[in-house]
């Protein structure tokens, strides 16, 4: 449930960015106009890439019973969240980045965390429970 909730957030806040930018920055709280439209539609194709990989990780582990292709799922987008939550709180902290996008490292970084412990002590593991 987890990985279809965050997949789905993910792929339709990317899709958002990428054909409605200016809507979904407005709906994030944040000033549509100080960002180049093509610069938020490039970060929404990552944003939709991350999500789809909790859902294709699901389709595949479906299709094989398997839970492996979940598993390196959450590998990487721990490590994808891991990256963008560390690189845009930074940008907030200097400044480069308006303290509305404070909602992108937060969630970012919750999740990435909350995943890898998942991994790390073994309850989310590869065999089927």
């Amino acid at each position: 449930g987890f990985s279809l909730v965050v997949g789905l957030m993910d792929a339709a806040t990317g899709i958002g960015l990428v054909f409605l930018p200016v809507l979904t920055l407005q709906l994030m709280g944040l000033d549509a106009g100080a960002y180049a439209t093509s610069l938020i539609r490039f970060i929404g194709t990552f944003v939709f890439a991350s999500g789809g990989l909790y859902l294709w990780g699901l389709i595949l582990g479906k299709r094989t019973s398997s839970r492996e292709p979940l598993y390196f799922a959450w590998v990487a987008t721990s490590w994808i969240r891991l990256c963008v939550g560390t690189s845009t709180g930074i940008m907030i902290a200097i400044g480069e980045l308006s303290p509305g996008w404070l909602s992108v490292p937060m969630a970012d970084l919750s999740i990435a965390i909350f995943q890898l412990y998942l991994i790390w002590t073994g309850a989310f593991s590869l065999q089927q429970k």
